[in-house]
């Protein structure tokens, strides 16, 4: 019996039918139009979205003049982006006009519109949603804690899961109901928080939520459902109406009774649809179509997470949770970094949006899905490294270098890089016979470890004796030059080949292993045991980098500052920068824009992770504009040179220091004195004060930069 046309992605779903006596007559099948089913819902589209827009849009100025009037109005403050009291319960008039426009739906003797969601499915969102609406109205009038606003959201959560919408039926086969009802109820709780979260900005919720709601209209309509896209069509001219008074500069803001109302919507009608089409349909385009808020509360949790935990150690203050506010969210350091509220909501629109055109383009080209994504995510991951994370990769940094620092029992110190390089060792034998192990070959678990454990006193007890007779657990791994990490390389490579040799000399479990699990195990030994020990400086290294896009970013801006000279005393001078900011658990000693070196050749290039902006005549043009505040002198300079950079600095108001490490004799020989022993000390010593005050040839100013280095 033919029962009709389906997709690839259906075809298995067709498996659970009972007789399966069902023929696939062809692939990749276009959607009918001219069906009753879908006529109705291409007749209904304008209908509902003009029932939605024109009810918001008129609402909401009845809304305001209530709020206003009863004072439910955003007070301006510390943590406010607005200067003048905004009403903050618009979030009803987007409540109102959504469901007007499904009443239009719903209520009207058309059937057969094709979707999921029915006139039962929205009598029950219509009561979740209105118990959203009245918890937000209350926090909104008075406020409630957080916990409660959190069991609200459970609850409106749990009516519709009760209802039969759950997370259930996105994996092909039936979940626990236990485990069903947590990720439902996880899932609402994600896209509700999200949106409530990134509502800080002019804007920014309701422009988020029109284009997510382009992105789950796109894939409904792929999947077919043209009556649930019809839901989300309202859903956007509520939106886009809203967003007509909401844009910047806003007249009224959607409050939590909005905020929540739009991730409710948004996850409520992805999750009932999720039972007809693919994982990625059902569930993948949603979150991408939501990205840019759920990627915000990801670093919210990580950021404030990593505070809590380390308070002493971040400098934040202690005993604030994952629920304490904080004005790190994107759109504020979008903010901070001088772009207009209207160019942040822009910006973070066009981010969304692209977020759901990979999601579009995956269901479009599903054959190419996993390319798409994985360029995506390669691309998305240099981008929050490099641009956007640079806070929470600080506040972790420091706790991680904290945490890396020498124990203060001597005997533990000793112990602990021998047994983690065992470990290592076994872990990375252990990788190497697993991806080795034949494809053909059905070897059962206990015999897999068997041969394993009896092969691993000498493939990695050989490697483990080389490594402490070359001593290398009596080095200082955190003050170790490159050399010796090339060095404890070669240890762990000559130990893979001694093993090798010795394993064909004894062949006591270890005379089966193949050479290419020989160079796997040796490779994967070798990234680990080098990777663990350079670690440390590697996030150290980087905390440099990360702490300049810090400093750049507060709001109390630190003096731009170049280091005239790219030499040895330049990155020594960086170096000490770095490691003194990481002490302080403050990036905002000084913000070096860049270096200075009259050598063409380093001009344009990195230099201990900054670039080299040019020479003298580059330098003055920086001054004059006005970049850069303060040089500081890392090289020798001629007379003549010295003299020239000094009266520019006088002509543009600018701070000319010098900084070089010294050393000074503290006990001598009595009869003479020839060796200076001290340690070096840095010291600062400006050559040159601002214009407004009085110059000498070399003045010594009670308040020198920051960084002094200790032996």
């Amino acid at each position: 019996m033919v029962l009709g046309l389906f997709r690839d992605s259906e075809i298995q779903s067709l498996r659970e039918l009972k007789p399966p006596n069902y023929l696939v007559v062809a692939h990749n099948f276009k959607v009918d139009l001219t069906s009753p089913m879908n006529l109705s819902a291409v007749f209904m589209v304008p209908g509902v979205f003009l029932a939605s827009f024109v009810a918001t849009y008129f609402l909401v100025p009845l809304v305001s003049k209530v709020a206003l009037a009863y004072g439910l109005v955003d007070q301006p403050g510390a943590r406010r982006l607005h200067r003048n009291p905004i009403p903050r319960i618009g979030g009803v008039a987007v409540f109102a006009g959504f469901h007007i426009s499904c009443a239009l739906m719903f209520l009207l003797p058309i059937t057969n519109l094709g979707g999921m969601f029915t006139l039962n499915s929205w009598l029950v969102f219509l009561a979740a949603s209105s118990l959203l609406l009245v918890v937000g109205l209350i926090d909104d009038i008075r406020g409630i804690r957080p916990l409660t606003k959190l069991l609200s959201q459970m609850a409106a959560a749990s009516i519709m899961f009760a209802a039969g919408i759950s997370a259930g039926q996105i994996f092909g086969f039936a979940l626990p109901v236990a485990i069903d009802l947590a990720a439902t109820i996880l899932w609402f709780l994600v896209i509700i928080n999200a949106f409530n979260l990134i509502d800080g900005m002019d804007g920014l919720a309701a422009g988020l939520a029109s284009i997510a709601a382009l992105g789950i209209i796109g894939s409904l309509l792929f999947r077919h459902l043209p009556g649930d896209a019809l839901i989300m069509i309202g859903f956007l001219g509520a939106c886009l109406a809203f967003l007509r008074y909401n844009f910047n500069p806003a007249s009224i803001f959607l409050g939590d009774t909005g905020s929540m109302f739009l991730g409710f919507t948004v996850a409520a009608v992805s999750l009932g649809t999720c039972s007809k089409g693919t994982l990625l349909a059902s569930i993948g385009v949603p979150l991408l179509a939501v990205g840019v808020p759920i990627f915000d509360t990801l670093l919210a949790i990580w950021r404030r997470s990593v505070r809590r935990a380390f308070p002493e150690l971040t400098g934040r203050v202690a005993g604030t949770g994952v629920m304490h506010f904080d004005m790190d969210h994107l759109h504020h350091r979008l903010i901070r970094s001088g772009l207009t509220q209207r160019k942040v909501a822009v910006m973070l629109y066009l981010t969304n949006a692209s977020l759901v055109f990979v999601g579009l383009a995956s269901l479009l080209f599903s054959a190419q899905a996993w390319g798409i994504f994985v360029i995506a995510f390669v691309v998305g991951a240099y981008i929050i490294a490099r641009h956007v994370a640079y806070v929470e990769l600080w506040d972790s940094g420091v706790a991680l270098i904290e945490g890396f620092r020498q124990p203060s029992n001597p005997v533990l110190a000793v112990l602990l890089y021998p047994v983690v390089d065992f470990v290592l060792l076994s872990g990375g034998f252990l990788f190497a016979a697993f991806v080795c192990l034949p494809p053909e070959e059905t070897v059962s678990t206990y015999k897999f470890l068997a041969n394993w454990f009896f092969a691993v006193p000498v493939v990695c007890g050989v490697p483990f004796i080389v490594l402490f007779l070359t001593q290398t657990y009596s080095r200082v791994w955190s003050r170790a030059r490159i050399a010796e990490f090339v060095f404890v390389a070669f240890a762990v490579t000559a130990g893979v080949v001694l093993a090798w040799a010795t394993s064909g000399i004894i062949s006591v479990g270890s005379a089966d292993i193949s050479i290419a699990q020989w160079v796997l195990y040796g490779a994967v030994s070798l990234a680990l045991i080098t990777g663990i020990r350079g670690l440390p400086r590697a996030i150290n290294d980087l905390m440099s980098f990360v702490g300049r896009k810090v400093a750049a970013s507060q709001v109390d801006k630190v003096p731009n500052v170049v280091l005239y000279g790219a030499g040895y005393r330049g990155i020594l001078y960086l170096s000490l920068l770095c490691r003194d900011s990481v002490r302080s658990r403050s990036p905002r000693s000084q913000s070096v824009l860049g270096l200075i070196d009259d050598d063409r050749n380093l001009r344009g290039r990195l230099v201990h992770g900054y670039r080299v902006l040019g020479g003298l005549r580059d330098l003055i043009g920086l001054l004059r504009g006005g970049k850069v505040q303060e040089v500081i002198l890392t090289a020798p300079l001629s007379d003549k040179r010295l003299a020239r950079l000094r009266r520019i600095c006088q002509e543009t108001n600018s701070s000319l220091y010098e900084w070089k490490p010294i050393s000074k004799c503290l006990v001598a020989p009595v009869e003479e004195l020839r060796i200076h022993t001290k340690p070096l000390v840095a010291k600062v010593e400006p050559l040159t004060a601002p214009a407004s005050t009085v110059v000498a040839p070399v003045m010594h100013q009670s308040d020198p930069p920051p960084l002094v280095a200790h032996g």
